[in-house]
């Protein structure tokens, strides 16, 4: 059964940033679900995305279009979008589509780190 979740929680003590945990398959069913997330905070003033996909088991062309579509969107509010703890098989997706350039990707020890120094600044 395909299904896709996500869960929000502020980055830090920066107004304006925002991290996003996404659970399950970021395929076509579920873009529209995964850009009314982004567009929803890009609307409440949210420029600065961590992108948690540690949990993201499988990616489609049209999931990995819409990351970048959404990081298109950030940078062009002045902000930016990382995507932390991707799985070796989804950062090669967007290796393999020449798209990796394009974005910052936070392998696991430092994703872990930025995840651990936000939940801290919430307490």
């Amino acid at each position: 059964m395909l299904r896709f979740e996500v869960t929000s929680k502020q980055a830090g003590e920066t107004e304006g940033s925002i991290r996003l945990a996404f659970k399950g398959q970021l395929t076509f069913n579920f873009v529209p679900q995964f850009n009314r997330e982004i567009n929803n905070w890009l609307l409440r003033g949210v420029q600065c995305f961590d992108l948690d996909f540690r949990e993201i088991t499988y990616l489609d062309s049209p999931g990995l279009g819409a990351v970048v579509t959404a990081s298109d969107a950030c940078r062009a509010m002045g902000g930016s979008a990382r995507i932390l703890n991707p799985r070796r098989l989804i950062r090669h997706l967007f290796k393999s589509a020449h798209m990796e350039r394009n974005l910052q990707f936070v392998d696991s020890a430092e994703g872990d780190a930025i995840i651990s120094s936000q939940a801290i600044q919430a307490n």
